[in-house]
Formats: C-alpha cells, structure tokens, sequence
C-alpha cells in the first residue's frame, strides 16, 4: 500500500493507518517549498516520532527543495497507528507531501 499526504507548517497524521506488524519499506519526503531557517522535520509513529526519518540525522534539509527518502525496512508498531510527521521550529513558510510505502508480511 502506499499512502500520500500534504505537509504544511505545523505536525500532521495520515488520514489512514500504517496495520500492526506491517513493514514499512520505503519513506519519501518531498520539500516543495523550502522551510523556514530552523525548522526540522521528523517521521514515525505516535511513541516513535523518528523511526522513519530522522532531523538529529538529517534524512530531511527543510530548507532545500527536493526528495528525501530511506529504503531501510522497518517493522511498524504493534499496533495500527498513523504515520506522523513532526514538524518543528515554527517555521513561517514551507509545504511538502509524504509518500510510505509498506506492505504485510506473508506467512
């Protein structure tokens, strides 16, 4: 499945749940907008707001346009949650989409 959402100028959650044990195989964040100087940008989960792309990493410069993605799978949480993308810093201006994709484990 992939899910894809916009990111404006203050902390948003998919409209739709990543299902438990899922494995999250790719994460793009696509600045269209530059950020504001300061701003960081991070995505995860309610409990691990980080556990996809990082700002104490930087896997995402907010202040440069451009596509920024991970292909390190990750196992979700244990339950059904959304994606969450953190936006901090108060920035003035920015705006980007997320794109994740991941996909049920076969048994």
């Amino acid at each position: 499945m992939i899910k894809y959402f916009a990111v404006g100028l203050v902390t948003v959650s998919s409209a739709h749940n990543v299902t438990a044990s899922d494995i999250v195989v790719k994460v793009t964040f696509i600045v269209e907008t530059p950020y504001s100087a300061g701003t960081t940008i991070d995505v995860g989960y309610a409990g691990s707001t980080s556990a996809l792309l990082s700002s104490s990493t930087n896997d995402v410069i907010p202040g440069t346009a451009g596509s920024y993605d991970s292909s390190i799978p990750v196992v979700w949480a244990n339950t059904d949650q959304p994606v969450v993308v953190t936006i901090g810093g108060s920035p003035s201006v920015g705006a980007g989409h997320m794109v994740v994709e991941h996909a049920t484990p076969q048994n």
